[in-house]
């Protein structure tokens, strides 16, 4: 190991999700801060370079400027975007009022997935005023997913998936009917049950 020698350092500044380049999707991103430093005895003591933002697309493991955060979408993006967000903010919302009462833990849980996974931040009234709404629409679990099938990628409909078990699990356990029904809701919408079973696994 040297002794004296350069050493980038690297932050971790945000996690989001904007549309790559190279996968011509809407995709996870990591943003991170590399800064590189004079090192000795590998600890970082001067630095060489002014810090530099890199987001990383988790798909492809593509590198952009940190711009490429502020890139507008066309038309069809756009409403890409917020079909996709709908999707998974009300197929949430459909398994969470599935057994016909909803709890504090689920209500808690879709705020912060959804969160997570679009950028925005939804209020527990906006929540529930949004899930006043669906019930009104008469939608079913089943029906809703089946008419989303066919405007997801199949990175889209893990996130689905995956975003349903973690409100199965809001309260600290998932029954097995829960997972069968996260089971059956995956191969609605196209995806197979060895999937399924992968996602439950790991929903994180």
């Amino acid at each position: 190991m040297a002794l004296l020698g350069p050493i980038n350092r690297i932050k971790p500044l945000k996690e989001g999700n904007f549309f790559c380049p190279k996968c011509n999707d809407q995709t996870a991103y990591r943003a991170k801060e590399v800064r590189r430093w004079f090192s000795v005895m590998n600890m970082p003591v001067l630095p060489l370079a002014s810090p530099e933002g890199v987001v990383e697309c988790t798909i492809c493991n593509g590198t952009y400027e940190m711009n490429v955060l502020d890139a507008k979408l066309n038309e069809d993006e756009q409403a890409f975007l917020e079909n996709f967000e709908k999707a998974i903010l009300n197929a949430m919302l459909l398994l969470m009022m599935s057994d016909g009462h909803i709890d504090d833990a689920e209500v808690q849980t879709v705020i912060e997935v959804y969160a997570k996974l679009t950028d925005k931040t939804l209020g527990r009234e906006d929540m529930l005023a949004q899930a006043e709404h669906v019930l009104a629409a008469g939608h079913t679990l089943e029906d809703y997913l089946l008419s989303i099938a066919d405007v997801l990628n199949n990175d889209g409909k893990r996130l689905v998936i995956r975003s349903m078990s973690l409100v199965a699990a809001a309260d600290g356990k998932m029954e097995d009917a829960e997972r069968e029904t996260i089971i059956e809701c995956a191969q609605i919408i196209g995806l197979a049950r060895t999937t399924a079973l992968e996602i439950l696994e790991d929903p994180s």
